[in-house]
Order: C-alpha cells, then sequence, then structure tokens
C-alpha cells in the first residue's frame, strides 16, 4: 500500500539514501531518493491514509455513500473489516469498493469472507486479471489487527505464542507489549500479567536484572496459562444473536476499579417469549 503513495518532489531529499555497489565501502557511494513512501518510516501510514481518504472524497461521486464511509472509517492501514446484513449488499460493495480505489491507484486483493456465494464473485475492474483474490484455500483462518478468524465457522480464535525474551522486567514488557486484544475478549487474563509487571517496578527490580524465583514462578505459570487459550473461540457475528420477531435485546455496561487495575464490560440479553434469554459479552478494556 505505502508504495502507491508517491512523495512531491521537493521531499524526497528527506528519504535519501546512500549505495555501495557490490557491498564495497572504500568505493564512493550512489546516491537514491525514494520515490514511495517506504515501509518503516513513521510518515508511511499517515500519509498512505490520507492519500486513502482523497481518492474516496475525489472518486465518490457514483458509488453509494456506504461505500465511502468505509474507505474514510473502516481501514486498518492496508486492511479493510466490513460487515453486512446481506450477501447482495456484500457482492455490491466489492464491486463498488474495488473500482473506487482502483481510480486513486489502490488495488484491493486477498478478500475474505465467511459466504459461499460472495466468494464467488471476481468482478473485473482496473483491467487485471486476479485482481479481485478471493480466498478458497484449505486453511480457513486469517489473521487480522492481532486476532485470528476462521472464517468458515466465523469465529474468533486466540493463540499465544511467547516469544524467546530473557526472564527480566524488560524482556517481559515486551511480551506483554506484544498482546493485541482490540475487542478485550481476553482481558482478564492479561491484565495478571500486567499486574506482575506493575509489582515488578513497585519492587524497584532493574529492567535488566533477572527475576527473582517468586517472580519467575508467577511469570512462568502466567505464559503456561496463556498457552492453552487456543482451545478458546468467541463466534464473530452479533446479529444472528439477537435476531427474531419477539426478540427483546438489552444491554448492560458493568465498571470498576482498584488499586492494581481497573475495567468496563459490555453485556447485551437476549430474551424471546417461548426461550431462555442468553447473555454474552461483546466488548471489554482492562488495564
Amino acid at each position: 500500500m505505502f508504495m502507491q503513495v508517491k512523495v512531491p518532489e521537493s521531499d524526497r531529499g528527506a528519504l535519501r539514501f546512500l549505495w555501495w555497489q557490490g557491498g564495497d565501502m572504500s568505493k564512493e557511494p550512489s546516491e537514491f531518493q525514494m520515490t514511495s513512501h517506504p515501509f518503516g518510516a513513521i510518515s508511511s501510514p499517515f500519509c498512505a491514509n490520507f492519500a486513502l481518504n482523497k481518492t474516496a472524497q475525489i472518486f465518490s461521486d457514483g458509488y453509494d455513500g456506504y461505500v465511502v464511509d468505509a474507505v474514510k472509517n473502516n481501514f486498518y492501514v492496508d486492511d479493510c473489516l466490513v460487515s453486512f446484513p446481506t450477501c447482495d449488499q456484500a457482492m455490491s460493495f466489492v464491486r463498488q469498493i474495488s473500482e473506487l480505489l482502483c481510480r486513486g491507484g489502490f488495488k484491493l486483493k486477498k478478500w475474505v469472507t465467511n459466504s459461499e456465494e460472495v466468494r464467488t464473485i471476481s468482478p473485473d475492474v482496473c483491467k487485471e486479471e486476479s485482481l479481485i483474490e478471493m480466498s478458497t484455500s484449505y486453511n480457513t483462518t486469517r489473521r487480522t489487527l492481532g486476532i485470528e478468524w476462521d472464517f468458515k465457522r466465523d469465529v474468533f480464535e486466540f493463540y499465544f505464542n511467547a516469544p524467546e525474551r530473557p526472564l527480566t522486567r524488560r524482556g517481559i514488557l515486551s511480551i506483554i507489549s506484544s498482546l493485541f486484544d482490540p475487542l478485550g475478549l481476553i482481558a482478564p487474563v492479561c491484565l495478571t500479567a500486567k499486574v506482575l509487571l506493575q509489582k515488578l517496578c513497585k519492587s524497584q527490580l532493574g529492567w535488566d536484572q533477572p527475576l527473582n524465583e517468586q517472580y519467575m514462578s508467577a511469570w512462568l505459570n502466567w505464559v503456561n496459562f496463556m498457552r492453552q487459550i487456543g482451545h478458546v473461540t468467541v463466534a464473530r457475528g452479533i446479529k444472528q444473536r439477537i435476531d427474531g420477531p419477539d426478540a427483546r435485546v438489552e444491554s448492560y455496561l458493568f465498571s470498576d476499579a482498584s488499586e492494581i487495575g481497573y475495567g468496563a464490560v459490555a453485556h447485551a440479553r437476549v430474551s424471546y417469549s417461548k426461550e431462555n434469554p442468553t447473555v454474552f459479552c461483546y466488548t471489554a478494556s482492562l488495564g
């Protein structure tokens, strides 16, 4: 995505780099400048997002409002996450947003959907073969925003593989920071590790000092517990759980705080005239 966004000529000097042919640094280097925004530059995500929104603004005529809104509000860098009540609307969206963004030089690929019907479409936009690639892989799990989504079963899955890090305060902070759970679905178990990090900070343990036996035992117990989290799945869809002519939906929000942490959670309670009510969590935040 970044490489599709050009750098103005007046700014290319800020992205200048030197190149020694053959790696021989005894020779005079060649000087180059980036003409597109590179991966790793702090400015690249902002510039790419600006270009994406500008494309939607310039070419919005002739496209449904929800398509333009999706470009502005549903992209996370180069991932677009959307959901629709019907397959017809989803297929219309795929065609429209592909055509719209192609006009700005952004070619959307690698679509993933939980609908077999939507997976069959392949609109010919941008005159490029296989522009729309619907995943038909036997592997039905895809990762987005740090969450594994099994689109065949339409459930979220969680996997934790602790990277090799020293058993120090710095190493623990690195592992905790690598956890990304935007919906807060595993926040309660993550809080345990954050509390341990709090204790390490209060103990004034150096960043690279080894943990003592007590802290090491607590940390390893948490890591072993997190390795079992792969057995947890959470249904992604909400609408199908609240459908029905006699469905009554109530939202309940709870929050609390203490010296070691805080938490907020939102639950939905769905009741029917002839069935027992069901309750499920749809978002949470703990820290």
